[in-house]
């Protein structure tokens, strides 16, 4: 009797700890107590149980005491048989592993814990886990195969109730993958599903969660107004239901999108709340964020080192607290960079070899990659111009890999993507082929019926010439429905041609996306080559920045069909930036746009006003080799965009003379040609045509002073 009691006690000591972790202030307390219950717990279960709750709190402030009483729970429940409790070990200690960054040991605990929850039949807890492996990928930048373990997740959580909290929490995960995929558009159609789904069930929390990453998604779009009026609304709900946690990452968050609106004051102002809240919930690590954010403000746009040094100092020693050793290496990198800026070498290259050794500790390569950039500035400072040259190396060659990597992950996901679009075509082609055949059959089949029944009623009453003339009326009329039925065919098979014709024409854009113009990118590395040889350290960064930037934004468009106006203008702006750099900055670029065009959500397809642009800049800016000027202008007429490109450069006829002569064969504008004919393919798709218009400008005196292209661009499509 007195085993049962005290069995009896434990576990209603074990609800009570559980229902009250969430508002406790100090989880080391919490941890500790349980610990001290399981020396009197009378199970193995009951133990593992106590041992993995533990393991819960802390893991928060103390990974290594929360692995090593979560494997002794393993053990228990190895021991005691009870395969679910293994399963919630092994997701525990992925969870902790996770906390600090070893993604490679925390695949393998949960793929441990998904293995026998799905043995077990478990939907709710196999989902779970599922989730956080999508979350590993996504940390790993592999967000393809993120988004296939939350897209199952969001499966299982839609068949076990399309309207929950769970559903919506998964849509959030989900829209997040396409955030970091920088698929804004999907990410924010999620995001809505979510924060419409979690409305309609008046669930405030859903509510609350969707609003902030609605927020985040138009301030990455640049919508920084509409972005601060969601998290406004979020604030509202958490602090209605007492969510201080939420309620200080929003203002945090708020607190970003004012330093990038350069309200930095605002943004110190928003911190502040957040410090004032996550004091009072004693949670270091959020505390530590925030005096990294300020130290960000302090250092990056105020040039207030002291305090910036001081902020800084402030959240390593938290991060060193708390294990924290990702952000720990990072912080030790921005503090040497910082001291390196003020003159004090010595100690900044203390403070940077440690930020490197702790990132080589946790196989972080990022992190590897600043340490090496923040070493190369702290020698190059010291004037020892050696090392800061071996480090500069070390730095390029890890962000040449990485790029690498990452380019190559995106050209296989494109790949995939392309074979299974084809795939897809095919089938639908091979289908509407089989129906055309099968209708062609019953045709056939229809007409010998008609026609042998004919003879036979022709043979059978031959004498009598009324039935004659009816059969023949009868005969008529089918021979008209045949005919009509073929027109009807041939106008399927006309559509049918327009339809693979345009699909032929995105498919060469798409390749024409997938391939960057090899002199353009030639020229664009010896420019980088150049500045480097030249000392011109930071012009080389800057210029690396924008390349990389290009480079990004092609691939990333390669596969769409359309992309916000805006976007196509900032790829324009960086392509003509880096053309600049390389050429001397002979080329002022100018636009003007209409400002009843919505730039954010109206849409064009990708790469159609870039070959102009650059036909412009090397066929009439540059032979003139000074004072170059190119005017894009936008405007809005009914269904479309009016679009000019205008240079005041030598004119056609000045620049075919020039190729005349010229003793290098040039090819013809394969971009220019293909952006023609798809715009031709798009406007014929809505049975309009529009030709690209060339027009020769010239002065009062009749000479030549640039060219202009007028270009119909379809939105709608």
């Amino acid at each position: 009797m007195k085993r049962s009691v005290k069995s009896v006690i434990l576990w209603a000591a074990l609800f009570c700890v559980v229902w009250c972790t969430t508002a406790a202030k100090d989880r080391q307390a919490i941890a500790d107590s349980l610990i001290d219950a399981v020396r009197i717990a009378d199970t193995d279960s009951l133990k593992a149980k106590l041992l993995c709750i533990a393991c819960g709190n802390y893991y928060f402030f103390n990974t290594d005491s929360a692995l090593y009483y979560c494997e002794q729970g393993l053990d228990l429940a190895e021991k005691a048989g009870n395969r679910n409790q293994m399963a919630y070990c092994y997701h525990l200690m992925g969870n902790a592993y996770y906390m600090v960054a070893k993604y490679e040991k925390a695949l393998y605990n949960y793929q441990q814990a998904l293995t026998i929850r799905s043995e077990l039949g478990d939907r709710q807890k196999e989902s779970s886990t599922l989730g956080n492996i999508g979350l590993v990928y996504s940390n790993l930048h592999d967000y393809g195969k993120a988004h296939e373990y939350l897209v199952q997740v969001a499966n299982i959580k839609a068949e076990i109730d399309s309207f929950s909290s769970a559903y919506c929490l998964s849509l959030i995960h989900l829209a997040r993958n396409y955030f970091y995929m920088a698929d804004y558009p999907q990410a924010l159609k999620y995001g809505l599903k979510a924060l419409g789904i979690s409305t309609n069930q008046s669930d405030s929390i859903g509510i609350a969660n969707a609003l902030d990453l609605v927020a985040g998604i138009y301030a990455k779009q640049g919508n920084f107004n509409s972005s601060l009026e969601y998290y406004h609304r979020a604030i509202r709900i958490n602090r209605a239901v007492d969510r201080k946690a939420l309620e200080a990452g929003s203002l945090v968050q708020m607190g970003v999108v004012y330093e990038h609106m350069g309200n930095y004051r605002q943004a110190i102002d928003h911190y502040i709340q957040a410090l004032a809240i996550e004091r009072n919930r004693g949670d270091s690590n959020a505390i530590a964020t925030i005096y990294n954010n300020i130290g960000v403000i302090y250092d990056n746009h105020w040039q207030d080192n002291e305090n910036a040094l001081k902020f800084y100092r402030k959240a390593l020693t938290i991060y060193e607290q708390n294990h924290n050793k990702r952000e720990t290496s990072i912080n030790l990198n921005n503090i040497g960079r910082l001291l390196g800026t003020m003159g004090a070498h010595r100690e900044a290259l203390k403070y940077a070899h440690q930020g490197l050794e702790m990132a080589i500790e946790i196989r972080s390569r990022d992190g590897i990659m600043l340490a090496y950039q923040g070493l190369a500035g702290i020698y190059a400072g010291a004037g020892e111009f050696k090392k800061a040259y071996q480090y500069e190396q070390s730095f390029g060659k890890l962000r040449d890999s990485l790029l690498n990597e990452k380019n190559s992950r995106q050209l296989i996901e494109m790949e995939t993507r392309y074979n299974m679009e084809k795939k897809v075509k095919e089938n639908e082609l091979l289908q509407k082929e089989n129906n055309i055949k099968d209708a062609q059959l019953k045709q056939n089949r229809t007409t010998q019926y008609t026609l042998s029944g004919g003879l036979i009623l022709i043979l059978l009453l031959l004498g009598v010439l009324y039935n004659r003339y009816r059969l023949k009326k009868r005969s008529n009329k089918l021979i008209s429905r045949e005919k009509a039925i073929v027109e009807g065919q041939k106008n399927q098979l006309s559509s049918l041609n327009k339809e693979l014709k345009l699909q032929k024409e995105n498919m060469e854009l798409k390749a024409l996306q997938a391939q960057m113009n090899p002199h353009f990118i030639f020229n664009s590395l010896n420019s980088i080559q150049r500045f480097i040889t030249t000392h011109k350290t930071e012009k080389a960064h800057e210029y690396l920045s924008m390349f990389g930037k290009i480079i990004r934004n092609t691939l990333n468009n390669s596969d769409k069909e359309a992309i916000p106006v805006v976007e196509e203008l900032n790829n324009l702006e960086i392509y003509i930036a880096l053309e600049k750099a390389r050429v001397e900055n002979v080329i002022d670029y100018q636009t003007d746009i209409d400002p009843k065009l919505d730039i954010h959500n109206l849409k064009i397809p990708p790469m159609l006003i870039q070959p102009y642009v650059e036909n412009a800049i090397w066929h009439g800016l540059m032979p003139k080799g000074a004072d170059g000027v190119i005017q894009l202008t936008m405007k809005w007429e009914e269904d479309r965009i009016l679009c000019t490109i205008e240079d005041n450069g030598i004119g056609r006829e000045q620049a075919r003379k020039i190729k005349a002569q010229s003793k290098m064969k040039t090819q013809p504008s394969k971009g220019m040609k293909i952006t023609e004919e798809r715009l031709n393919a798009l406007w014929a798709k809505k049975d309009q045509q529009f030709q690209v218009k060339v027009i020769d400008l010239k002065n009062k005196q009749g000479e030549a002073r640039g060219t202009s292209v007028l270009l119909n661009l379809p939105i709608d499509f």
